[in-house]
């Protein structure tokens, strides 16, 4: 008997995903707190929570806490497609974030670095 244990439910097809944003969309903070805590609430949160068993906590109850632990982590990394959070995502959680999940955070973090100057 073979069981298999993941982080989450497995991700969904959200077939026509709306493009990346454009500089005329929202702020970066807007972004996350639409577009991005929701994927993080729904697949981390099991085991990523603050209260949860993971080593690395980051999915706080609101937006606002889980964008305040994420920014002061070392998961956003320099804010590119190649932060930690992203290789993670990718490597050691594929069933669990759909390539949808994985855009939106991307675009995030775009936008994040486009509002440092980095």
């Amino acid at each position: 008997m073979i069981v298999l244990v993941g982080c989450a439910t497995a991700p969904s097809d959200t077939g026509g995903a709306p493009p990346p944003p454009t500089m005329s969309d929202p702020t970066a903070r807007q972004f996350f707190d639409t577009q991005v805590y929701p994927i993080l609430s729904a697949r981390c949160a099991g085991c990523h929570g603050m209260n949860a068993t993971a080593t690395t906590g980051f999915v706080g109850t609101t937006a606002e806490a889980t964008y305040d632990a994420l920014t002061a982590s070392d998961l956003v990394g320099d804010y590119t497609a190649n932060a930690p959070l992203i290789r993670v995502m990718r490597s050691n959680h594929p069933a669990v974030a759909s390539a949808y999940d994985l855009e939106r955070i991307q675009a995030w973090l775009a936008l994040e670095r486009d509002e440092r100057g980095l």
